[in-house]
């Protein structure tokens, strides 16, 4: 199990990691992709690396499990509001896949038109 959860979580976070940058290169302008990726890069690291500090925290005091627990919690709750929130990101960023050419998908397609 825990051989499963640890392929999963790799494989979520370079899926994740993958994502984003592609949105970042495809909607940033030139003269700022280099100063965004690397503010974005420098802010991922730090972040892995003070979420390892509060989990080592967490974990000599609640133990491992229940800190792997707690994170798995906390993990399901963003995932969950970025799944709630994607269709938000999906209409200001459709328009702007489409001044650049890369889809001809409209904002209401897949979905019934208003009448």
């Amino acid at each position: 199990m825990r051989g499963a959860s640890l392929f999963l979580a790799g494989f979520g976070m370079i899926a994740g990691n993958a994502s984003t940058n592609t949105i970042l290169q495809t909607i940033l302008p030139a003269g700022l992709r280099g100063r965004v990726l690397a503010l974005y890069t420098a802010a991922n690291l730090g972040a892995a690396a003070a979420g390892g500090l509060v989990a080592g925290w967490v974990a000599e005091r609640a133990g491992p499990e229940t800190t792997l627990l707690a994170a798995g919690g906390l993990l399901l709750v963003v995932a969950l509001r970025f799944r709630f929130g994607l269709e938000h990101l999906r209409v200001h960023l459709r328009p702007l896949y489409a001044e650049l050419g890369i889809t001809h998908v409209t904002p209401t397609m897949g979905r019934k038109a208003a009448p």
